[in-house]
């Protein structure tokens, strides 16, 4: 299928040129960004006019469930499009969503590699606890205690962060916010956004304060020790760690949160952490900690003090590698 069976008569030589920048974006990011990097670039678009241009972006016919899928993702994955009448309209930048997009596994989608496997057919009410779930969610919660008796609350929230919540062992817990908690997904690169009312009263109930947490990371040594003893995985620790989130995600207890644009920056001797509206760009609030610690919590590092991107209110799910998560139970 050629470039110019769509152009030669239909548009103008400026999104001739358009056509073809897309398609290098294309090859260089993923089939998805560059559609929506197209829809930017008009302002707006019908669905027939995305799904020509998507037909030339992968230089193929594809069916129309196809880019509808795809739109269905930028709108309700990353809340980068709404629809308006007949038109598709781009709400956010597109590098602000390029931060946020795995372009790793979207490559891989091309060659059917990923499908979303997880189809939960039963009503939340109907899910039963299973028994090795609330067995390891009450240990973890034993072990904490214990930490907080011998007055270490900076391993005890760690360990309580790396299972209560479905962070990988490099991951850190920036944001404690009425009952949504914002983390920074190392794998891909960008802020998440989960909401859980009852871990909200956990914590509450073991004396922390909402705010800045990325502190935990000083007692991530010894709550490692704590996550090796209570799973004994060998490299699989964390792994069986982080999937008791997957459980409490399962049973309702753990939810997606809202999504926002975040910024986070080391300054002189202070953490601060900016949260902005996710479309607008808005301030809404600011936090700020005293940090005086050589280490600082990813995204930062010694020679980057400053990061701005998205936090997107899902978890990451990748059910290539993930549906043993949520299986362990």
């Amino acid at each position: 299928m050629s470039l110019d069976y769509y152009v030669r008569t239909t548009i103008s030589k400026d999104n001739y040129t358009l056509l073809r920048k897309i398609k290098k974006i294309a090859r260089e990011t993923s089939n998805q960004y560059a559609l929506y990097y197209y829809l930017y670039s008009l302002g707006k678009a019908t669905l027939y006019q995305l799904y020509r241009t998507y037909n030339e972006i992968v230089g193929r016919r594809v069916r129309l469930s196809t880019i509808r899928k795809q739109l269905k993702i930028l709108e309700e994955r990353y809340k980068a499009i709404k629809r308006q009448g007949e038109y598709y309209i781009p709400l956010l930048p597109p590098d602000e969503l390029l931060r946020a997009i795995d372009v790793k596994r979207a490559k891989a989608g091309r060659k059917g590699a990923l499908k979303r496997i997880l189809n939960l057919r039963r009503k939340p009410e109907q899910l039963q606890i299973p028994r090795n779930l609330a067995y390891y969610t009450a240990k973890v919660y034993e072990e904490a205690e214990k930490l907080l008796k011998k007055s270490d609350r900076t391993a005890a929230l760690d360990l309580l962060i790396h299972t209560y919540l479905p962070l990988r062992e490099n991951e850190i817990l920036w944001l404690w916010k009425d009952n949504e908690f914002i983390y920074w997904d190392n794998k891909n690169k960008t802020f998440r956004c989960l909401h859980s009312e009852e871990l909200s009263k956990l914590l509450k109930k073991l004396g922390y304060s909402k705010g800045i947490l990325a502190w935990h990371i000083l007692g991530h040594k010894r709550a490692t020790k704590v996550i090796r003893k209570l799973f004994g995985k060998g490299y699989l620790d964390w792994a069986w760690a982080r999937s008791i989130a997957y459980g409490l995600m399962l049973l309702k207890l753990l939810k997606e949160g809202n999504y926002y644009r975040v910024e986070v920056r080391y300054q002189d001797n202070y953490l601060y952490l900016i949260l902005r509206d996710y479309y607008t760009g808005y301030i809404t609030q600011e936090y700020r900690i005293r940090w005086s610690r050589e280490e600082l919590p990813l995204p930062l590092s010694k020679n980057a003090h400053y990061f701005k991107g998205l936090a997107l209110g899902v978890p990451h799910t990748n059910p290539k590698n993930d549906e043993s998560y949520f299986d362990k139970w």
